[in-house]
């Protein structure tokens, strides 16, 4: 594998996977598991709530939620801004089998978040390598759902906010600046455990869902995040900053590769002078000389 070359790691999966065998990190992410009828069940009557997404799926296409509704007696399908109950769990089943169809697709433990106007919310942590090869958090920002919508995704209807303003109505000051500490650790702490299995990574956009206890879920783990919503942020350097970290570390890894993998150069069509000439002259091997040629036999005729 190239080593320099800068990696995106797309699956859900191995990305849960890797987080799980940190044992810090393990307790803050929700169960995972790869999409079946029998996980489906299993997981729907140990959480009650459950995410369905797709395995490789970006910025919130196709997440779909379901849940156990009337103490346990039916069946309750969210997707986009429509919901629908079933009776059975075969029609449940059947009904995601559709939105799936032959898509690679995982179940996710649910975690009833935080909301800010009656509408989930949970918060974008950046991590990106800065100019001294050190792991920094560079930003965070607080994403709120569309109404009637499960997912908060700017680019599904999310809106932006200043996590402070959404967060103040559950921790008083100091609550809230340990909270952001604890984030941040947690932040750095998943980045620099994902770099030993993905050794290739410059930047995460980590999700972090908040339960009503305040501790932090790490819902998903982005490796191309988007960092235009920082464009947003309260602070109008965090933008040119993280592009300016982004910038370095691409200019960084395409000069270490050009060293590994030289380009050949041309020959000279430079003339020598003529000591050079002359040094040249003498290094090269002298000539063999060359074979008699043979004298041609006559034949004569009587």
């Amino acid at each position: 594998m190239n080593t320099m070359r800068i990696r995106r790691v797309r699956s859900k999966l191995k990305k849960s996977a890797a987080i799980d065998k940190h044992a810090g990190l393990k307790v803050f992410q929700p169960e995972t598991t790869s999409f079946s009828p029998e996980n489906l069940y299993q997981m729907l009557y140990k959480h009650t709530m459950l995410y369905i997404k797709p395995e490789g799926g970006t910025g919130g296409a196709g997440i779909i939620r379901v849940g156990l509704i009337n103490h346990s007696a039916s069946y309750l399908l969210q997707k986009d801004t429509f919901s629908e109950r079933w009776d059975q769990f075969d029609q449940l089943y059947g009904r995601l089998t559709h939105f799936i169809g032959k898509k690679k697709y995982l179940i996710q433990q649910g975690i009833h978040l935080l909301t800010h106007n009656k509408r989930p919310l949970d918060l974008r942590i950046m991590v990106q390598r800065n100019k001294g090869d050190a792991w920094e958090m560079t930003g965070m920002l607080a994403r709120v759902a569309a109404p009637r919508k499960v997912v908060t995704n700017y680019h599904r209807g999310g809106t932006l906010h200043q996590v402070d303003s959404v967060l103040k109505q559950y921790a008083d000051p100091n609550r809230l600046q340990e909270l952001k500490k604890q984030l941040e650790q947690n932040a750095l702490l998943t980045a620099k455990h994902l770099n030993k299995h993905f050794p290739t990574l410059i930047e995460l956009g980590i999700d972090i869902g908040l339960d009503k206890q305040l501790k932090p879920w790490i819902l998903e783990v982005n490796t191309q995040p988007d960092k235009n919503i920082f464009r947003f942020h309260a602070n109008k350097k965090l933008y040119s900053k993280m592009m300016s970290y982004v910038r370095y570390q691409v200019l960084k890894r395409t000069i270490k590769k050009s060293q590994f993998n030289p380009v050949p150069q041309p020959l000279s069509k430079a003339k020598l002078n003529p000591t050079a000439a002359k040094n040249v002259a003498r290094a090269r091997p002298a000539l063999s000389p060359a074979p008699p040629v043979p004298t041609p036999l006559l034949i004569r005729k009587d």
